[in-house]
């Protein structure tokens, strides 16, 4: 039921156009950066590139500011697994959650290597972005920092920070993941 669509700051590629002509039934007008509405017809032979990478992505339950402890304590293990099956990086809300969770993975060491990031600790910004197996971060990464990962694991609990942080996929070419801690009633009604 959807009306508009908006991209911003991105070109959807041919596969999205189509799956929105197919879905809304004609084809999308698109808006140039100078505001002038031009056909899709029109852009034939301009390229487009994919907005986004296929994500495999799943929302839990989980409160602001207390992401962390869904990850630590008694799931400790299970977040470590997941962590060590690909390159991850995990955006939390506060500092404190940042601390906790580096702290307890530093903790439970296999061997991976593990950067922090945050507002205290952005120094070797480039060694760290190099060097991770795990990334525990706040919204210190959501902008101006690009790294290469192969799945997220974040809260997003409200709409800008949830589509910030799943965008930082945006450079990915193969399929990957992103789990998403969000409020009850979202998570409840988007699984």
């Amino acid at each position: 039921r959807t009306k508009k669509f908006y991209f911003l700051s991105a070109t959807p590629d041919k596969m999205v156009v189509k799956r929105i002509r197919d879905a809304i039934g004609f084809d999308p007008i698109m808006i140039e950066s100078s505001g002038i509405a031009v056909s899709r017809n029109e852009r034939e032979n301009d390229v487009y590139r994919v907005v986004m990478p296929p994500v495999e992505f799943s929302m839990k339950s989980g409160r602001i500011f207390s992401t962390f402890e869904m990850l630590c304590g008694e799931n400790l293990k299970d977040t470590v697994e997941l962590c060590q099956q690909r390159k991850t990086v995990i955006m939390l809300d506060g500092i404190h959650e940042v601390d906790v969770l580096y702290n307890e993975l530093l903790d439970n060491d296999n061997g991976v290597s593990i950067e922090r990031i945050d507002g205290f600790h952005r120094g070797n910004l480039k060694y760290k972005l190099n060097h991770f197996d795990i990334l525990v971060s706040n919204s210190s990464v959501e902008v101006g920092i690009d790294f290469k990962v192969d799945q997220i694991i974040f809260s997003g609990y409200n709409k800008s920070s949830l589509i910030q942080r799943l965008g930082r996929l945006r450079n990915r070419v193969d399929e990957c993941k992103a789990i998403c801690y969000t409020a009850k009633q979202i998570s409840d009604h988007m699984n």
